[in-house]
Order: C-alpha cells, then structure tokens, then sequence
C-alpha cells in the first residue's frame, strides 16, 4: 500500500474497490419501456488520522490519489476537533466469498426476458378493470475488494435478482391499486414464477374495487407478515441504529436491559441466508452476523459499526453499510424481523369481536424520537367474532413503539413473504427486507387515509 498510509497519527485506514452492473427491464401496459444495462465502477478510502476522518473516492483515481486526498482532508479535520475519536479495530479477515446463484441472469436471452414481461403485462391489461400496469424486473451484481490497515482483504461476488407488479384498477368512479413483488440475494430463478405473482395481484386489485373504507377507532389488529414487516423495520429497527441513538433521536435510548415487550417478542437483525438484505460482510469488513435486539421482551443491543461500538464500549454487530463506494459507510438494518410464535392461523383471530386484519404496506412514517408512527396498508379484512368478513381498504395503523410492543399478544407459527424494498436514510438506499409472521396487537388506532 502507498507510504501514505504508513504515517505514525495514522489509526487506521480501509479501502473500497466496487464494480456493480445492473440490467433491468421495465414495462408498462403492453410496451417495452426501458431495456437497460448500466455498470459503475469506483474506489473510495477512508483515513483516520490523529481524531480526524478524511473520505475520498473516485470512479478514475487510483487508490494511491485518493489516500493522498484522504489523508489531507483527515489532518484538516484532526486540526478542527476537540473530541477523541474511537474506532473498534478487531482482527485481520481474509476471505473470498459468493453469492448462491442457479441461473446467471447473463446467460438468460434477452428476447426471452422481454418477452416473458412484455406478454405478461398485456395479460394484466386484457381485463378491462385493469387501468395501468408497471413490470418492472432487474438484477444486481456487485464485485467488491475490501482492505483495511489491519491487514485485511475480504472479497465479495454478490448478486441480488428482483420483479415487481404495480397495478390500478378502476370502475366507475372506484380506483384501487395493488402491488407485489420478489427479490432475494440469489440468480434468475427468484423471478420463475412471477406470473403467478402478478395474475393474484390484478385478482385482488379487481376486489378491492368493492371494498368499503375503513371506519376508525381502537380495536384489535392483526397484522400480516408484510405489515408486520414495516413495523419492525421501521419502528423498532430505525430507533435501535445506533447513531440514532447517540443523538438521542431514538425512542430506545438508555433502554439496554429493559423490558420494552411481552415476553413472547423477539426482533432480530439478521444479514445471512440468501436475503434481499442479506451480505457475507458489511462494508467495514465485518462478517454478516444474527443480532437480537429484542430477547424474551428485553431490548438487548442496538446495531453497530466500527465507530458506534467504540463509543459504546461494543462489538460490532455487522450493520455499516453504504449505497455504493462513493458513500461513507453508516449503521443500517439489513433483514430485521420478529421471530415466530406458536399461534395457528386460525388461532390469531380466536376470540376477536371485532377488529381488523390489515394486509401489505402502502407506506408510512414515524418518528424516532417520540416512537409515534402511522403505517398504511394495502387493503384489510373486518374481523367480527373470531372470523374474517368484508374487505376494507384506505386503512392506517397508528401507534406509539413502545406502547404497541407490549399490545402484542399473539405470533403466527409461521413466517409469510416479505417485500423486498430500499431503505432510505442519510440520501443512502440500501436493500432490506423481512419475513415476518402474523401479530395480534390488542389495542391499536385504525383511521382510513
């Protein structure tokens, strides 16, 4: 490595080689739209030096200009603080690592793909109901060389395969929209049955042209897997980030060792298998790993990187993560879930009067600080004496985090699919995802939207 990065003040230093290609196919209504293939190649070097943090990258320069930019930029830095800056630094890791695939999107035919979307996209748009239909698939492979002061050297083939199906219905002045949509850290099979995936979407788009509005109020709610999936990603797994916390931005702060939830809950991070979120090592150089951070009701950790750790007296937890190599890296989920219960299907609505079963996610917010959000479904079911009724739509689940953990008093045996998404945080996107099973919060705000 350059004698750059040789100087005594300097504490520690990571470099980040990436090639990323992306093809993606788009197409809306009966038309090809977008047939594209796009490749980004970069570097980028992170110095610390003295208490200062210098960041170059560049997608020209070598590695050796950059340190050289780096390190000028970390001296100005050491020079404007005042605060001692910790870094954990762990071991030396070399590995090689790659992605599970069964079929190379590359060696699929590009008519074969076009075709395969373009058809099912006019068989979305042959019912008449059906308004507007965006297909849209794409595939992701990203060559990585991490490097670091400690000697480590860590590369990573990782290829990530994803479909989506956006639909609208309308009839008369009734509009409904649906979508759904797959994607997994593995090849071209992750999209084989993506036909079945998109004919039950324009089914239930076509229902919900019939479906009432919500009317509001506190009931008990079910969730399903996918809704169950946006509350802990962004409820529970935002407010456990650990710069989140240290800005005292986070419902969790100073709740280590508490009990923030029934017994029965439990929320894990989790970056391994052959997930949307899923990786070997995140963008430290730190090996994927299963995180709790809630156990048996008990807020345990939150999720860190080289730096969080250090300032919390930590270990790393695998979670620094960056959009591409022009980013420095940041504490970010990957598949953030809550772990199954012991609760049948039938069993999540046995005793209910009255109360909702809300399905899918149409997005939402929430606020940190406060833990306060509002998440909006899909589309739901009237829960009236233990079994399903009509069909609802236009419905919101509000609640406080802290509040709705220790509402939940039932979880599904079973985990249902979870909806591959990007995360946003920083002007960072990052891929994440969560199979959840089924909650029964007892108390819960519903209001249409």
């Amino acid at each position: 490595m350059s004698r750059v990065l040789s100087l005594p003040k300097i504490r520690f230093w990571e470099i980040r080689e990436e090639n990323t290609k992306i093809d993606r196919i788009f197409v809306w209504n009966k038309e090809v739209k977008e047939i594209s293939n796009s490749i980004k190649n970069g570097t980028s070097v992170r110095v610390l030096y003295g208490n200062g943090f210098g960041f170059a990258h560049s997608s020209r320069k070598s590695a050796d200009s950059l340190a050289t930019e780096a390190l000028e930029i970390a001296k100005s830095m050491d020079r404007l603080s005042d605060d001692k800056k910790k870094i954990f630094l762990g071991e030396s890791v070399k590995d090689e690592r790659r992605s599970r695939r069964k079929i190379d999107p590359e060696n699929v035919d590009l008519s074969e793909k076009k075709d395969y979307f373009l058809d099912l996209g006019k068989e979305m748009m042959k019912d008449r109901k059906i308004k507007s239909s965006q297909i849209s698939q794409s595939s992701a492979k990203i060559n990585s060389i991490y490097k670091n002061s400690l000697g480590s050297e860590i590369k990573q083939d990782l290829l990530y395969t994803n479909a989506v199906c956006s639909l609208t219905a309308k009839e008369g002045g009734n509009t409904a929209d649906y979508s759904d949509r797959v994607g997994e850290m593995l090849g071209y099979e992750v999209v084989k049955d993506f036909d079945k995936i998109c004919h039950d979407a324009r089914d239930k788009a076509i229902k919900l042209l019939k479906a009432k509005h919500a009317k509001g109020g506190i009931f008990p709610v079910v969730c399903d897997g996918a809704l169950t999936d946006v509350f802990a990603h962004e409820a529970v797994g935002h407010a456990s980030e650990a710069d989140i916390v240290m800005q005292d931005d986070s419902c969790l702060h100073k709740s280590i060792g508490r009990r923030i939830a029934d017994r029965n809950v439990n929320v894990v991070d989790s970056a391994l298998d052959n997930y949307w979120g899923s990786y070997f090592y995140d963008d430290e150089g730190i090996k994927a790993q299963e995180t709790y951070l809630i156990k048996n009701g008990v807020l345990k950790t939150h999720m860190h990187s080289r730096e969080t750790a250090a300032i919390f007296g930590k270990k790393p937890t695998g979670n620094a993560r960056a959009e591409d190599y022009s980013v420095v890296p940041i504490v970010r989920m990957s598949n953030t879930y809550i772990e199954k219960g012991d609760f049948g299907e039938d069993e999540m609505f046995h005793g209910i009067k009255k109360g909702f079963f809300l399905r899918g996610s149409k997005g939402g917010q929430v606020d940190t600080r406060t833990g306060d959000f509002q998440f909006n479904a899909l589309y739901g079911n009237l829960i009236e004496n233990g079994k399903l009724s009509g069909l609802v739509r236009e419905v919101s689940l509000s609640g406080n985090t802290l509040k709705i953990l220790k509402e939940i008093s039932r979880i599904s045996k079973n985990y249902e699919k979870g909806q591959p998404g990007t995360c946003g945080k920083n002007g960072q996107g990052v891929r994440v995802i969560g199979y959840n099973p089924r909650i029964l919060i007892d108390r819960a705000v519903v209001g249409g939207i």
